[in-house]
């Protein structure tokens, strides 16, 4: 009985310490909506043939394969046939 007191007085207090700390909502993990963003690519890059976590990736007309990162437009790696 008085170790499920001590646990709900120490619960207590870690509510209100969170509380008075500025976290005034008593839900501390917030969902964070993804935002859309419009990318642009150069049209040399070709067409846009799948994704994969989050990347893209891209063929030319030459059979360039190009794995691109949309967050800062940097190509990952690219992959020529022959």
């Amino acid at each position: 009985m008085r170790t499920r007191l001590a646990l709900l007085a120490v619960a207590v207090l870690l509510f209100l310490a969170g509380f008075w700390s500025g976290q005034r909502s008593p839900l501390a993990a917030q969902a964070q909506d993804r935002r859309q963003r419009d990318i642009s690519v150069p049209k040399s890059w070709g067409v846009l043939r799948g994704a994969y976590y989050d990347q893209l990736l891209f063929e030319d007309d030459r059979g360039v394969i190009r794995s691109v990162y949309p967050n800062g437009g940097a190509v990952v790696f690219t992959v020529t046939r022959r």
